[in-house]
């Protein structure tokens, strides 16, 4: 993991392989009241198990201690929201094939033990799984793709209930990566069947395509964006070939 500090002229190695136990992998990463959390999961004798991990400094890390569950799978993604860390990720159907078969949750609040809880309101996945998870001026932003389509949802809190919401329009089909607000609008980020970076601006109440940022490589494809104290976002991908990490304003 990598740090760019204010002022900073270039990003500093924070925590390396060794410090994590042998065989984990790790999907996403967020900002807590408390530090740093990440998603992920281990390799156990019989496949991967999902786990989570949490620092105060961003380069000593530790497992969380929590239940979640025997089942094969792993978190995808994780967000925080008005001091509540949200986990989502998929079960597999077994140890040795990542096929994803049901969608599965992780709630805490800062500084309490991990539970599992149900989305409730959110299409029961068979063969599919949560492809983004962010904190936005409306709620939770919950993408969800499965072989009946890809799924939108908000919920004010991790509990729910969750409500579906209208997609932006997706022609080529695409899959939805990242969120991030831009003032009271919510920023959607995705890559299209075509390999084509794409972006959107709205919420709830409907969405408009935007071009991606003019500071970006024009074959941009984002990957991941995150709210920098408020006023602007921070936007991490590849294109051109070579990855980027750059702060962006979208209008």
């Amino acid at each position: 993991m990598w740090s760019l500090g204010s002022g900073a002229g270039a990003w500093q190695l924070e925590a390396g392989g060794s410090a994590f136990p042998p065989g984990v992998g790790l999907r996403a990463v967020a900002a807590s009241t408390n530090g740093v959390v990440a998603a992920g999961s281990t390799d156990g004798g019989s496949g991967p198990r999902p786990a989570l991990f949490r620092s105060a400094d961003g380069r000593s890390w530790d497992q969380v201690e929590a239940e979640l569950g025997s089942q094969p799978g792993a978190f995808t993604a994780v967000a925080e929201r008005d001091g509540r860390l949200l986990a989502v990720g998929c079960r597999f159907a077994e140890p040795d094939v990542g096929e994803p078969v049901a969608t599965i949750a992780a709630m805490a609040i800062a500084g309490d033990p991990w539970t599992m809880i149900e989305l409730a309101g959110v299409h029961p996945v068979q063969h599919g799984a949560a492809t983004l998870l962010a904190s936005v001026p409306e709620g939770f932003l919950l993408s969800v793709t499965d072989i009946d389509g890809l799924f939108l949802y908000l919920a004010a809190t991790a509990h729910g209930p969750w409500r579906r919401i209208g997609l932006p329009r997706l022609d080529p089909p695409a899959s939805l990566v990242a969120a991030g607000a831009a003032g009271t609008r919510t920023v959607l980020a995705g890559i299209d069947a075509l390999d084509r970076g794409r972006m959107w601006l709205g919420g709830s109440r409907g969405w408009r395509e935007v071009q991606v940022p003019a500071s970006l490589p024009t074959t941009a494809r984002v990957m991941s964006l995150a709210d920098r104290a408020g006023s602007s976002l921070v936007a991490a991908g590849e294109g051109g070939g070579s990855s980027f990490v750059e702060e962006v304003t979208v209008a």
